[in-house]
């Protein structure tokens, strides 16, 4: 599959009793670099990275820098083949061929092409699917 990736940072989320007027909350890109646990499973050409795999094994891509606050959006372009999209905590190391949902419970979080969200145990279905062409974005 080859999907691009882009994300946006709001710096600060704004304060209950002080709230900033829309023009005064920050957004900006951030320089990211993809971690490939498992080189030879994907590549990556600037923003798009590619499965390299021919039998369609799960790859599971890492980025640095890692989320530490703030409120960060991630959206993806699946072009073709994304199967999931989803956040670990930064502790949690992934096997090639390894679904993200097979790690520690309340560790991880996907939401999977079919639309169900997968996080601490529970399958939460009837959300939107995804498919080739559809931009999926999470915000954390």
């Amino acid at each position: 599959p080859v999907i691009e990736q882009k994300k946006i940072v709001v710096v600060e989320a704004p304060k209950p009793l002080n709230l900033p007027n829309a023009s005064e909350v920050e957004v900006d890109n951030i320089a990211y670099i993809p971690l490939l646990p498992h080189p030879d499973s994907a590549s990556v050409d600037g923003d798009i990275i590619t499965n390299s795999k021919e039998n369609e094994i799960n790859t599971s891509i890492l980025f640095d820098p890692v989320i530490n606050s703030g409120i960060v959006n991630i959206e993806v372009l699946n072009v073709k083949g994304l199967q999931a999209l989803g956040i670990a905590d930064e502790s949690i190391r992934f096997s090639e061929n390894e679904k993200p949902n097979e790690k520690e419970v309340g560790k991880v979080l996907s939401y999977n092409l079919n639309g169900e969200i997968i996080h601490i145990g529970d399958n939460i279905s009837g959300n939107k699917d995804f498919k080739a062409g559809d931009r999926i974005a999470l915000e954390v």
